[in-house]
């Protein structure tokens, strides 16, 4: 910012002290300043984007946890299951119908 307004004030100087053309020129084209306000959106504007994203963000990782965690615990049942089976196996004597 302050290499374009170092430059402007050269360019201007410059325009003062050149023919009329240059002033004519300055005339119909004046400098403008560089603005001092903030960043568009900076303010708070997309803060309901943020939050919305965030939620997202949150509900999904939460989402994908609960359905980790329970087809984890839906494993170790039948695994559970299947152990208690093969244990019955072992202890009955061999037959054609199971």
């Amino acid at each position: 910012m302050y290499l374009c307004r170092a430059a402007s004030q050269a360019l201007a100087s410059r325009l003062s002290r050149a023919p009329s053309a240059a002033s004519r020129l300055k005339q119909r084209a004046p400098l403008r300043q560089m603005s001092s306000g903030s960043v568009p959106g900076s303010s708070g504007e997309n803060m309901i984007y943020y939050l919305l994203a965030g939620v997202a963000a949150f509900s999904g990782l939460f989402y994908a946890y609960r359905v980790v965690s329970s087809s984890r615990s839906k494993y170790i049942e039948h695994m559970n299951i299947l152990h208690e089976r093969a244990e019955g196996r072992k202890n009955k004597p061999w037959s054609s119908k199971d």
